[in-house]
């Protein structure tokens, strides 16, 4: 997908936290509001709303892209990160086919 990050988008915001039995996992998404993103569309800072819709400033949050997101998940290895949301995909995945076709 590689699209980059623009101010004013919604995304995923996922952050590592302990399961039930001290294992590291993702907690799942909450919405941020994209205010900065960096040229290169690696990183993004925003406001993250909590699950109770408090806000959180957040800086220098990694992005992670579609294709990135399984190994991302299975290594556990950011302590936080966006993406983007599955109709995000969906609709990027649609006008690439729509853009092939012509």
């Amino acid at each position: 997908m590689a699209t980059l990050p623009t101010v004013g988008r919604i995304m995923h915001y996922y952050m590592q936290c302990p399961d039930l039995v001290g294992n590291p996992s993702y907690g799942g998404p909450r919405a941020v509001i994209v205010s900065e993103a960096q040229n290169d569309g690696k990183s993004i800072s925003g406001c993250v709303f909590t699950s109770d819709g408090m806000p959180m400033a957040m800086e220098k949050i990694p992005v992670v892209q579609p294709e990135e997101l399984p190994d991302v998940l299975a290594a556990i290895s950011l302590k936080h990160f966006v993406t983007w949301m599955p109709y995000q995909v969906a609709t990027h995945a649609a006008a690439e086919n729509l853009k092939a076709s012509n």
